[in-house]
């Protein structure tokens, strides 16, 4: 097992999983995302009590009440890239210790100006408005939102180190000299960013963050496809493996487009139409069943154990993985380095996804619309992401599934636990005897 364990894969594996988690930018991605989880989790309220009282027959989509309902979603889910170009310009200028706050505005700023430019409106009565179109800020736009963000930050970095910045006396307060460094930072990356805007528009007929979805819609469509969802995951479980996050980078490379998915089901449903399943929904099945490799299972099956420590770890795991909270289960057991529990920590997940991907294509699941970006008890998530309470029934019936999965591996576990713990025991009482 330890040959295994430390071959050169699983070694390879390792190194790879730790650079990209120790990168500065894709912790900046990690960290920006998670920082709007308060407004995703207001829209998703709104969008939950706006479904409720649809499906009650109490309001419909041309209602007052429904517009009055709809408009924290509309100024949450549907700003979204607005205020990911702002949370993750912030973390990576805090990283690279520079002004945060400063950077977070230009960089909301930028994206405004190449995601949302102003356009005037003349009314029937005279006079006239100026609006902004909205549609580039919701997820449409996060692929824009994250690249205005990182590039914004890289440049004023860029001028800071070259001194390309307009210096004040010492005399002048802190705060002010401040602002006035960020003056030439924020002018060209105004003028790069509006130049390159202005060009793909002229080029290509499109504003710069659709040109660049439908630009990144190439390359991603292999990972978003339903084997690329598997491969993702796969490697994600394999760094779990080995002890590193994988979750963490499963979720910078599917959660834009992710987002986008469950975006668009929301803009369907508001219409009055049916969701659309789409593979990239399987991303949450990783860990729908009590955190990462839907370790809820391992944990019911061990809660009886005869083994000490498998019957500790369970109870002592149990309550945090009804809430989808698996660390204590992952390192308590342990599953890491461990593979025999590594094997169907694997398996578990890819097995549930096949079976989920059957569901949702025969209709008996409703594919989600409501994003939810929170830790709730096992089969909430499911339910108040689609409303179904089919759904809700479909992943407790995959809790008896798992164990199924996983029960050959724990009952040879268990056996190799309660040897060792009897050696030790023995051991325990010769030496006390002496």
């Amino acid at each position: 097992m330890d040959k295994l364990m430390n071959s050169k894969f699983f070694t390879g594996i390792q190194n790879l999983g730790g650079k990209m988690g120790n990168n500065k930018y894709l912790q900046a991605i990690s960290g920006g995302l998670m920082g709007t989880m308060a407004i995703t989790m207001i829209g998703a309220v709104m969008m939950i009590l706006t479904s409720i009282l649809q499906m009650l027959k109490l309001i419909t989509p041309a209602s007052q009440i429904y517009s009055t309902l709809m408009m924290p979603y509309n100024m949450t889910m549907g700003m979204i890239s607005l205020y990911t170009s702002f949370t993750i310009a912030y973390v990576l200028a805090r990283s690279l210790k520079i002004n945060p706050l400063a950077n977070a505005i230009v960089s909301a700023s930028i994206f405004l100006m190449v995601a949302a430019p102003s356009t005037s409106y003349k009314l029937e009565g005279g006079g006239g408005i100026s609006a902004i179109p909205t549609s580039n800020l919701s997820a449409v736009g996060l692929f824009t939102a994250i690249l205005v963000a990182l590039l914004s930050v890289r440049i004023t970095k860029f001028c800071l180190d070259k001194k390309i910045v307009i210096h004040l006396p010492d005399s002048v307060p802190g705060f002010l000299g401040e602002a006035f460094k960020s003056i030439l930072p924020f002018a060209i990356n105004t003028i790069l960013f509006l130049g390159v805007s202005i060009a793909v528009n002229n080029f290509t007929g499109m504003s710069l963050p659709i040109a660049i979805t439908t630009l990144l819609s190439y390359p991603l469509q292999g990972l978003t496809s339903f084997w690329g969802i598997l491969l993702v995951t796969v490697f994600a479980l394999l760094l779990w493996a080995v002890g590193i996050h994988g979750s963490m980078l499963a979720y910078l490379v599917l959660m834009v487009p992710y987002m986008q998915v469950i975006t668009a089901n929301a803009d369907l449903v508001a219409a009055g139409n049916d969701p659309v399943y789409n593979p990239l929904l399987l991303r949450t099945v990783i860990g729908i069943l009590g955190g990462t490799g839907n370790t809820l299972a391992l944990i019911i099956l061990t809660l009886r154990s005869k083994s000490s420590q498998l019957k500790a770890v369970s109870r002592a795991s149990f309550i945090p993985g009804l809430f989808n909270i698996n660390e204590p289960a992952i390192f308590g057991f342990p599953i890491t380095y461990n593979p025999i529990l590594a094997i169907p920590f694997i398996l578990n997940p890819l097995i549930l996804m096949v079976l989920y991907h059957i569901g949702y294509a025969i209709g008996l699941l409703t594919p989600p619309y409501i994003l939810i970006q929170t830790p709730l008890p096992v089969g909430l998530l499911s339910f108040f992401s689609t409303m179904s309470p089919i759904n809700l029934i479909w992943d407790i019936a995959m809790i008896f599934v798992g164990m199924i999965i996983w029960y050959p591996f724990v009952k040879t576990y268990e056996k190799q636990l309660i040897d060792k713990e009897k050696t030790e025991n023995k051991q325990e009482l010769e030496g006390a005897r002496i």
